[in-house]
């Protein structure tokens, strides 16, 4: 198991936890690193199980989730498995409202945001 996000490190650590307390005979090793370039650095032909829990991938242009793809296929042996998390579709214009809020409150969570990231 590896963490693609760095933020996320700890609830993967502590679902770690969580399978080995379950399963004893389970054996877990956690990563936290980019996608592919871990994938491409398991030198392993043991069953992997590869999660992609982010809907990031709805960032991606057609092309990059092409590759993205294939770049995991190239990564997979035969019995590994790939679990996908979506978020629903949204409606464009529900999201651009959210961000473009005539109230300002987008605005100024998001200058907040950045005063305490370059505060801290």
């Amino acid at each position: 198991m590896f963490c693609h996000n760095f933020d996320k490190r700890g609830f993967f650590e502590s679902l770690t936890v969580h399978f080995v307390k379950k399963i004893p005979e389970l054996k877990v090793a956690g990563l936290s690193a980019e996608y592919i370039l871990t994938l491409e650095s398991l030198h392993t032909h043991r069953k992997k199980v590869i999660l992609f829990l982010r809907a990031s991938i709805g960032n991606f242009s057609y092309l990059e989730t092409v590759k993205f793809l294939r770049d995991i296929h190239k990564t997979m042996h035969p019995g590994d498995i790939l679990l996908f998390g979506f978020n629903h579709k949204k409606d464009p214009g529900t999201i651009l409202a959210s961000y473009n809020d005539q109230s300002g409150n987008i605005r100024a969570f998001n200058y907040n945001l950045l005063h305490r990231i370059n505060r801290e």
